[in-house]
């Protein structure tokens, strides 16, 4: 049944060759990076018997510049360019017909989209380890990928992606992060302003959108007792623009817990993301014939139990170090 089976093969494959080199001299440190990428991916819906194909080569620059004003205080200046490549569900031309009045579809002709991000940073390391960073950055967007919602005369909805000419985001993130207590216990605090304008035109049409949003994320961790550590974490995000509308607010809480035995190489760890299951993707979007509201759900509230032995001093510091620089963002990992 072509309407409800759904059999779809994607192949991405990569070949990159990487360059960075660097120095520094006295204050001042440099970095320069490049990335040369061939990308060959194929996509084929056996049910529809239909391949699509889209191979490229691209390269990706970077560039950092670094200035020490004075010990725990640096600026720096950054460029790099990177890719978001179309996953395979964003890909896959099959209809979902689960809500026959609101259909979804992916779109075999999407481009990646390439992001040139600008960035002057500032870094102050205060007394007792705390830190507060501060970045101003400039995000300019090719092929942006953005959902696309058209209703046809019957009355039905069909949502895919598409790519729109281009994306602009200006914006202000700062972050601080504070020991808590003498145990190794630690908080971290981060907010990010943003304005955003999105350009192009889609099947003739041209669609012009902006506005501003900020985002919030908090994160603290404290032992309980030998070898036992608790985290918790919490994210919210406010409206953002699309090209037909906005993406409604949202906010998430994740926790977790961690029990080291035998001198800490076994560790038994509970983690929880999403406590609340509030995390979801609500949305009202407009369009020359329509307006609409809705909200997209998918199993978020998640419980993972893990159980690692690390062997050796090596990997126990590693652990240790990567513990250490958690926090800060929106995708804050937990044990």
């Amino acid at each position: 049944d072509p309407f409800s089976e759904n059999e779809f093969l994607y192949e991405e494959d990569i070949l990159a060759a990487y360059m960075n080199y660097g120095f520094k001299n006295g204050p001042w440190g440099f970095q320069l990076g490049l990335r040369a990428e061939q990308a060959n991916i194929t996509a084929t819906q056996i049910t529809q018997d239909s391949a699509f194909q889209n191979n490229y080569f691209q390269v990706y620059p970077s560039a950092f510049l670094t200035y020490e004003i004075a010990r725990g205080r640096e600026l720096n200046l950054s460029y790099s360019r990177r890719v978001q490549r179309p996953g395979g569900r964003q890909l896959n031309p099959f209809i979902d017909y689960s809500d026959p009045f609101n259909l979804r579809q992916g779109n075999p002709y999407l481009l990646p989209s390439f992001t040139g991000s600008y960035e002057l940073g500032y870094t102050h390391i205060l007394k007792q380890g705390s830190t507060i960073t501060a970045n101003v950055y400039f995000r300019d967007r090719d092929n942006l990928i953005t959902w696309y919602s058209e209703v046809d005369t019957n009355g039905i909805n069909t949502t895919s992606h598409q790519n729109l000419n281009s994306g602009e985001d200006v914006g202000l993130d700062m972050n601080f992060r504070g020991k808590l207590g003498k145990k190794g216990g630690f908080f971290s605090l981060g907010g990010n302003y943003f304005y955003t304008q999105v350009s192009g035109e889609i099947r003739g049409q041209g669609w012009v959108n902006q506005g501003a949003g900020f985002g919030l994320n908090t994160m603290f961790s404290t032992p309980l007792w030998k070898d036992a550590t608790i985290q918790l974490m919490g994210n919210y995000r406010s409206k953002r623009v699309m090209a037909q509308g906005i993406g409604k607010p949202f906010y998430f809480v994740g926790g977790g817990f961690k029990q080291g035995l035998l001198d800490d190489r076994l560790n038994i760890s509970v983690n929880c993301r999403d406590i609340f299951n509030t995390m979801g993707w609500n949305y009202a979007t407009s369009g020359p014939n329509f307006s609409s509201v809705g909200q997209y759900r998918w199993m978020s509230r998640v419980v993972e139990v893990g159980l690692t032995y690390n062997f050796g001093e090596v990997q126990r510091r590693r652990r240790q170090k990567v513990r250490g620089n958690s926090g800060g963002g929106m995708n804050m990992e937990m044990f």
